[in-house]
């Protein structure tokens, strides 16, 4: 709950600070009124954005056991492109899961947390020659 002074005098009108102070010490609470607030916000920033590069991602690996050009790569290999192979492309991206990695409480701002984030993408390549 929070209360607020509706004062509805003109500038003229008004009293001073103190005056109105003392008036409320007195007992005089007929300006006075509480009101309930309800603020249904969630107030979030986000410092940092960094862009993923080829060293962040890492080599693709098979989500399957699969065959790429007659080799047969196992679940969790790295995908190495055909030596053939002169486009590839890439479809069906989605994030698959997001793993929190680290999540410490920000020591410069209180009630905020730096989170670092971990997302696993699935997507299928489709190499051309």
């Amino acid at each position: 709950m929070a209360t607020f002074e509706l004062n509805s005098k003109s500038h003229n009108e008004a009293h001073t600070d103190a005056e109105a102070c003392a008036e409320m010490c007195a007992g005089d609470t007929r300006r006075l009124r509480e009101e309930s607030i309800i603020a249904l916000k969630i107030y979030d920033s986000c410092r940092q954005q960094d862009c993923l590069n080829e060293a962040d991602i890492g080599p693709a690996r098979a989500a399957e056991d699969t065959e790429i050009d007659c080799e047969h790569i196992r679940e969790g290999e790295i995908i190495v492109p055909p030596h053939n192979a002169a486009a590839v492309n890439i479809d069906r991206l989605r994030v698959k899961r997001v793993i929190i990695v680290d999540k410490d409480q920000n020591p410069f701002k209180s009630g905020y947390w730096d989170i670092d984030l971990k997302y696993i993408f699935e997507y299928k390549l489709t190499f051309y020659s």
